[in-house]
């Protein structure tokens, strides 16, 4: 004789008021988010990526970079092509600053991410 043991799982019923699926869920993150100020970002491609990359970074650090700037900051640190992955997490975590020189010579520590927001939402 055989016997076979059987064990029912539960199943998530999609009418069930509990059941939320995952469009809704970022649907709903998204309309949280745009009721506290934040606003909707369409990219469509790494253009529009990268247009939005420099007016955070330049809003981040009051600087205007030119064209030739914001290309030459994104071989240089950003985006440098001699660099992987875990080369790039690595600045965003640990060497979050850099000291980037403008064509008429001013120095200035351009940051890629603002740690000190992160700290306060942290400690909240």
């Amino acid at each position: 004789m055989v016997l076979s043991l059987h064990i029912l799982k539960k199943q998530v019923v999609k009418n069930d008021a509990s059941y939320q699926s995952e469009a809704k869920l970022e649907q709903d993150m998204i309309t949280n988010l745009i009721s506290q100020g934040y606003s909707k970002l369409s990219v469509k491609s790494n253009s529009d990526l990268y247009a939005n990359l420099k007016i955070q970074i330049e809003r981040l650090n009051g600087v205007t970079f030119s064209p030739e700037e914001w290309k030459r900051f994104l071989q240089e640190y950003l985006d440098a092509p001699n660099e992987g992955m875990i080369e790039k997490t690595r600045k965003v975590q640990e060497n979050h600053v850099y000291d980037f020189i403008f064509d008429d010579g001013y120095v200035k520590n351009i940051k890629i991410i603002d740690k000190k927001i992160f700290i306060i939402i942290f400690c909240k």
